[in-house]
C-alpha cells in the first residue's frame, strides 16, 4: 500500500495528521508546485481549486491522475484530452459538497477505480434545479 500526504496551512496540520496522513505539507512553508518529489504520486486531489494539472503533473507518475473538486477549463473535454495526451496524465473532475461524509464517499470512488455515479444531469439554464 501506498501512503497519504496532505498539503494545509500550520493550523490544520494536526488535524491532518489525526485523519492518519503520512506527511503533512505545510503550504504556507513550501510552494507545492515546485517543492513536491518529481513523479512521486499516482493521485493528486485537490479540493481548494488551487491547484491544476498542468502546474502539478512533474510531481505525477505517468499515467497518474489529479482529481479536483473545483474544475477549470482544462478539467474537460476536450482540453483533457489534449492534456492527457501531451502529459500521460489524468485530469478527473467532480463537484461535492466539501464535507466529511461527502469527502469519504469520493475516497470510495476513488479507491473503486473513479467509479462515478451520476444521477441527473441538467443544462446550464437549470442549474438551480441541479442543487
Amino acid at each position: 500500500a501506498g501512503s497519504v500526504h496532505a498539503v494545509c496551512s500550520t493550523k490544520d496540520a494536526s488535524n491532518a495528521t489525526k485523519l492518519g496522513a503520512d506527511l503533512v505539507i505545510d503550504r504556507t512553508k513550501k510552494d507545492i508546485t515546485k517543492a513536491l518529489d518529481a513523479a512521486s504520486y499516482d493521485v493528486i486531489f485537490d479540493t481548494t481549486g488551487k491547484y491544476s494539472l498542468m502546474k502539478m503533473r512533474y510531481a505525477m507518475k505517468k499515467g497518474g491522475t489529479f482529481v479536483s473538486t473545483i474544475p477549470n477549463i482544462t478539467d474537460y473535454p476536450p482540453f483533457s484530452w489534449i492534456v492527457g495526451i501531451a502529459t500521460g496524465k489524468h485530469s478527473k473532475s467532480l463537484m461535492v459538497k466539501c464535507n466529511r461524509q461527502d469527502l469519504e464517499l469520493v475516497g470510495e470512488w476513488m479507491k473503486a477505480g473513479m467509479t462515478v455515479p451520476i444521477d441527473s444531469v441538467y443544462d446550464i439554464k437549470d442549474i438551480d434545479d441541479a442543487r
